[in-house]
Parts: C-alpha cells; structure tokens; sequence
C-alpha cells in the first residue's frame, strides 16, 4: 500500500510540475509579447477623419523643421478644378508612418513620390498615410486636386480662409497648431488676374493668357 502511495505521489507530483513549467511558458511569452508591444512605435494604418489627439500628439512629438513649396494652378473656368502640388520637407525622429492632412478623397491625389520615386501610400478618412519613412530629412512631392471648400471660388476672384482647420480640404499638410511651418507659395492664374498675399511677391512671369507669381 506504501509503494502504491509513493507512486501516486511521484505520478501526481511530475503532473504538478508539467503544469507550473507550462505555465511559466506561457507568463514568459505573455511577458515577451507585452515588452513588444510596450517597445513598437508604428503610427496606427489609419485613423478617424479630423485630427486626433492621438495623431497629433505623435506628430508633434516626431516631426519637426516643415518648409512647404506650394504651387496652384487656378483655371479661368469655375467649372474647371484648382491643380496643385506640394513639396513637404521635415524632419522625422523615428522610422515609420507619416499621416498628412488632406480632406479630399482618393481621386483627388494623383500621385505621391519621394525624391521622383513613388511611393507607398494610402487616402483614407481624411489623411494621406505614407508607410515605411526611415527616420532623418524627409521630401514628399504630392500631386493632388483641391477641394472648393475653402477656396471661396467666384467667377472672377477667389480667395482662401484656412481657419481654424480649413486648410487641409485645399492642400496635404500636417493641420495642427503645434507644428509650425514655413513655405513658399506660387500660383498660375489667368492673366488679368492679381494675386494678394500676407508676404512680399519674389517673381512675376506672363506668357500668352496666363501669369506666374
């Protein structure tokens, strides 16, 4: 009856221990995939439309020294779109995703490149999602077609009111307060127009119908 015991025992006890190894498996690699997650820094695929506070505070965080070249060519017609392009240059502190602000749908970005190369990119609730941007300088050139939301177009005139958060339905740009940015702006525009802006003019250009500014 002794032996029987002990041999109970003995099987009882090697199932104890089976159990606790196992277990301690399962912590570590639970502990494993906790530490991973905790250690990643990838910007989520997409988000909501509008700015969240979750974008924006990792923007603000990542991206820094912004210098935009804006160029719109406005057309005569009012049933003709506003082309533009934009050459966005930043400094990015980490590898991973860049979001821009564009409140247009697909169509209305025609392509995106980095250094004349394309791109990975995606147009999804508001934002243009670059993916794999290794940290350091970055340059995108993103071709693209304005929205008339903010543009206030009219049949001899237009003009622009980008406040508090308009300026993303007309071109790419990281819509937030606590990124500031510098650009250059040029615009091609009919010929009898005039063009007025909150900074000296640098150049005047006509050619046929049309003028460059």
């Amino acid at each position: 009856m002794a032996m029987i015991s002990s041999v109970c025992l003995r099987e009882r006890w090697t199932r104890i221990e089976r159990v606790v190894r196992l277990g301690c498996r399962c912590l570590l690699l639970a502990g494993g995939l906790v530490v991973l997650s905790g250690c990643t820094n990838e910007v989520p695929a997409s988000y909501d439309s509008g700015v969240p506070i979750e974008l924006a505070q990792d923007r603000a965080d990542t991206i820094s020294n912004v210098h935009y070249d804006l160029t719109f060519s406005i057309p005569s017609e009012l049933s003709e779109p506003v082309r533009g392009a934009a050459i966005v240059t930043f400094d990015l502190r980490r590898d991973g995703n860049v979001v821009l602000d564009f409140a247009q749908g697909p169509d209305h970005v025609l392509s995106v490149r980095a250094n004349g190369v394309d791109v990975q990119y995606a147009v999804k609730d508001e934002h243009i999602t670059i993916t794999d941007v290794p940290s350091g300088q970055a340059r995108f050139e993103i071709e693209f077609v304005s929205g008339d939301q903010s543009l206030n177009r009219q049949a001899d005139f237009m003009y622009t009111l980008f406040v508090p958060d308009r300026a993303r339905f007309a071109f790419p740009v990281f819509d937030q307060p606590n990124i500031k940015a510098r650009y250059d702006l040029e615009l091609e525009l009919p010929i009898s127009w005039r063009a007025v802006a909150n900074g000296a003019r640098v150049s005047r250009e006509a050619q046929r119908e049309r003028a460059t500014v």
